[in-house]
């Protein structure tokens, strides 16, 4: 849960009118159900929505509308632009991983 760490404290050190999704997806065997409480609570900002996808519809959505030839997305960061349509399949501005590795970027693009 390094990324989630590293997610919460990037979201709480760049003011900003921003929004932050994360989509919490079982990838590995020990991902049983949802994240607890705790690990959520990394994340405890107005401006983050979080949601469990038990069935990676996200990620095989993204697979899909993007072409890729991965099994699963997972642990990326994507930055979209204000007014971004989801209807439209949109490409992100940016896309970076494992989140802990992309933290001052993010913040840098955020700002």
């Amino acid at each position: 849960m390094r990324g989630a760490s590293a997610l919460g404290k990037a979201v709480g050190e760049t003011p900003g009118h921003y929004r932050v999704i994360v989509v919490w997806e079982p990838v590995l065997a020990t991902d049983l159900g949802p994240p607890t409480a705790a690990v959520r609570r990394t994340l405890d900002d107005p401006r983050v929505r979080q949601f469990w996808d038990p069935d990676r519809a996200v990620s095989s959505a993204m697979i899909r509308a993007w072409h890729l030839e991965d099994d699963v997305v997972w642990d990326v960061v994507q930055v979209h632009p204000p007014g971004t349509r989801w209807s439209a399949r949109p490409r992100p501005a940016w896309s970076d991983g494992p989140v802990v590795r992309t933290v001052r970027e993010l913040k840098r693009r955020l700002r």
